[in-house]
């Protein structure tokens, strides 16, 4: 069975920070609703989550395959007034229907591969693979989108006015800290219209994820009804 959680967060309380702030150390907080934690990166272990901020509001959305014990966090980093929610998600992904459209919001990590500039096979960059580096222009982060959507069983819809339906949002690099060492991961958010075109792949990336730095709030996407 797969589970979708959600908990509101309190940003004001100082317990809550931390966890706003560094998404290895919120990681470690989900992992430790759960007994025993998950662990590897198999699609049948895969916890998903993600934060989502609005002007009024900060809600943590999980997605696992075992229903997550969310009392300790929510008591130190939730709003009180507003108690977690777990829903079976199993029934969300069976209603899923092949050729259908869907509304969907997607914070993935848009970084691309590229060789040092001072590299001997810099001007081939076929041979090696290179470091990773964040991909800045919204065209190419829509295109980084489509292959995912080429890997994952979905297209994003097209207008004859607008080109891809889809809207970039909040963009930029996310630096923390984990053990000695600097993480730094590129996100984009994505909010659009897609299809799906290939329903047994499409439903195993909202359960699997979507993409790399899946362990720090990237990969989950949601869906809602099409507005078109």
């Amino acid at each position: 069975m797969t589970y979708r959680t959600r908990i509101a967060i309190d940003p004001t309380l100082r317990t809550a920070m931390p966890y706003l702030v560094n998404p290895h150390r919120l990681h470690g907080a989900i992992m430790k609703m759960f007994d025993p934690a998950p662990h590897g990166h198999s699609g049948d272990q895969r916890v998903l989550w993600r934060i989502d901020s609005f002007t009024t509001s900060t809600w943590l959305y999980i997605v696992s395959t075992e229903k997550p014990a969310t009392t300790d966090f929510h008591e130190e980093a939730g709003l009180s007034q507003f108690a977690p929610e777990t829903q079976d998600y199993t029934r969300v992904l069976d209603q899923i229907e092949q050729g259908k459209r869907y509304g969907f919001r997607l914070t993935g990590n848009t970084m691309k591969s590229a060789v040092d500039a001072g590299s001997p096979n810099a001007k081939r960059p076929e041979l090696v693979r290179g470091k990773r580096v964040p991909i800045i222009h919204d065209a190419q982060k829509v295109e980084w989108l489509q292959r995912q959507g080429a890997l994952h069983g979905f297209s994003i819809l097209e207008s004859a006015d607008i080109g891809p339906m889809v809207r970039i949002g909040a963009s930029g690099n996310r630096r923390f800290k984990r053990k000695n060492s600097t993480v730094t991961l590129h996100s984009t958010q994505f909010d659009g219209t897609l299809r799906v075109d290939d329903l047994q792949a499409f439903r195993a990336a909202l359960v699997s994820g979507i993409g790399r730095g899946k362990a720090y709030g990237l990969g989950l996407m949601s869906l809602a009804p099409a507005r078109i």
